[in-house]
């Protein structure tokens, strides 16, 4: 942490993690790229601010991620990372296949 932490110095930042899609493919219909297939990576699937984080302070968060039905969890990935919250400008970032998920009670 303290290479993440050096660089922000005393400034706050937002926690995010986000669900994605590992590979997608759109099939292209109309305009300059009629009839192409385009592939995708890491397409976002759900996005969410968990916390801020200050250069002083430890973050820790247990969150629940609600995912649409019929997704492969073989196929996605979670992606948390740290962003400045006015200018956008991502501090760290660390990602992590899914493994299992739990069925829904």
């Amino acid at each position: 942490m303290d290479a993440l932490t050096s660089q922000f110095r005393q400034q706050e930042v937002e926690v995010y993690v986000a669900v994605a899609l590992n590979r997608a493919e759109s099939h292209v219909s109309a305009g300059e790229n009629d009839g192409r297939t385009l592939l995708h990576v890491a397409v976002a699937r759900n996005l969410v601010t968990i916390g801020r984080l200050r250069h002083d302070e430890g973050f820790a968060q247990d969150i629940r991620l609600t995912l649409e039905a019929g997704l492969d969890a073989s196929k996605l990935r979670v992606i948390a990372f740290v962003q400045e919250p006015k200018q956008g400008r991502i501090f760290g970032a660390a990602e992590q296949s899914v493994v299992s998920v739990p069925p829904r009670m």
